[in-house]
């Protein structure tokens, strides 16, 4: 795998790329479509999207030491809200800040269990800290089926207190996090 990495191995040896190469974005719509289509049982054309393809849309893979694809994630940004400086108060600025949407995180069956999963957050936390200007904040919100909850509050995340929804089939719940820039800035 030749992308680039967003963060280094871990003590299982699994690292972090973000998928730039068409054989890495094949890989990354392959564990999708294992996990969500064929264990989850969403509709094809409900996987695979039009942001997919978008240019501002980032997509990353664990692998192994062998770069054996494990896992998968995409950040998305929402276009609206702001950078918001340090000092003023979350709850006042909120609404305005710059959010990010974290989505179609997938593992691997074989993969499931090694932390390949809590790896991948916390790698898109590295890659979206160091895009976002030292002093200022980006919220990352996602979709979280109800049976993952408990590992996305262990990853730091808190529930929105939106109503739960279906999404593909599936129950949902919003989630969201905010984060501390430590970057340039994109």
């Amino acid at each position: 795998m030749t992308g680039a990495i967003v963060s280094g191995h871990d003590e299982r040896g699994v690292r972090v790329i973000e998928a730039c190469s068409r054989e890495e974005r094949l890989e990354e719509i392959s564990i999708r479509w294992d996990v969500f289509v064929v264990e989850q049982g969403v509709a094809p054309v409900l996987e695979i999207d039009q942001r997919d393809f978008r240019d501002d849309v980032h997509h990353f893979l664990a692998v192994d030491p062998q770069d054996v694809a494990l896992g998968t994630a995409r950040i998305i940004p929402d276009g609206t809200g702001e950078l918001v400086p340090h000092g003023q108060p979350e709850e006042l600025d909120s609404d305005r800040l710059a959010s990010v949407h974290l989505g179609r995180l997938a593992v691997r069956r074989e993969a499931r269990g090694r932390k390949v999963g809590a790896a991948l957050v916390r790698a898109v936390h590295e890659f979206l800290r160091a895009s976002t200007p030292v002093g200022t904040r980006v919220r990352v919100v996602l979709d979280a089926q109800v049976h993952a909850l408990g590992f996305y509050e262990r990853l730091g995340y808190v529930d929105t207190g939106k109503s739960e929804y279906l999404d593909a089939g599936i129950v949902h719940r919003e989630m969201s996090q905010v984060l501390w820039g430590s970057g340039r800035g994109a």
